[in-house]
C-alpha cells in the first residue's frame, strides 16, 4: 500500500490493489447491499464494453482498534464506502487465477463507533435509504448519543454480522420509536 496524499483532516490517499479492497470487510453498520444497484453497476460494464478495471476508485476504508478474540489490541480495517463496486468486482474476477490491478482508496482512522457513524453519513449523506426508515441509520444515532454519553469509554459494538432487510419485528420497534 503506497501513500499518495494525506489530506488536512488526516485522511490518507492511497494507492492499493483490488484484492486487498475485495478481502476488506464491509463496515457492519453499513447500509444493507443492493443487489439491483450492484446488477445495474455490472450491466454497465458490459455495455459500455469494460470490464472491472474500471473500477478502479471511490473506495473509502476505515481503521480502528479493537480487541481480537485473545483480547489483544489489534488494527481493524473495514470498507465504508464502495460496497456495490466490491461486489461487481468481487464477482467479476471470482474464478479467475492472479487478476490483480490498481486502485486508489481513501483510509481514515476513527477511535469510536460515533466517529464511524458521522463519517459514513458525511459521506453518504445524499444516497437514498433503501426503506423508509432503515434500521442500521436508526441504530446509529442511538449509538452515537451513547457514545457521546460514555465519553471516550471503550464500548462493544453493537451490530449484527449478517446484512439483511428489515423483519415485521423490527419495522414495528422503527414506527415505535
Amino acid at each position: 500500500m503506497e501513500t499518495l496524499y494525506t489530506y488536512h483532516d488526516g485522511i490518507i490517499l492511497v494507492k492499493t490493489d483490488i484484492q486487498h479492497i475485495i478481502k476488506t470487510p464491509i463496515w457492519k453498520g453499513n447500509r444493507i447491499l443492493d443487489t439491483a444497484h450492484v446488477d445495474s453497476l455490472r450491466e454497465s460494464l458490459k455495455i459500455q464494453k469494460k470490464s472491472a478495471e474500471f473500477l478502479d476508485s471511490g473506495y473509502f476504508i476505515i481503521r480502528f482498534s479493537e480487541k481480537d478474540a485473545a483480547g489483544n489490541l489489534i488494527t481493524q480495517e473495514y470498507l465504508i464506502d464502495g460496497q456495490h463496486r466490491q461486489a461487481v468486482a468481487r464477482s467479476e474476477l471470482e474464478g479467475r487465477l492472479c487478476v490483480n490491478f490498481p486502485v486508489t482508496c481513501r483510509i481514515a482512522t476513527v477511535y469510536n463507533e460515533a466517529d464511524a457513524i458521522r463519517l459514513f453519513n458525511t459521506i453518504n449523506n445524499s444516497k437514498p435509504i433503501q426503506f423508509k426508515e432503515d434500521l442500521t441509520q436508526i441504530i446509529n444515532r442511538y449509538i452515537e448519543r451513547l457514545v457521546n454519553i460514555w465519553g471516550t469509554k471503550r464500548m462493544p459494538y453493537i451490530r449484527s454480522i449478517r446484512q439483511h432487510g428489515p423483519t415485521v419485528s423490527q419495522t414495528i420497534f422503527a414506527r415505535n420509536l
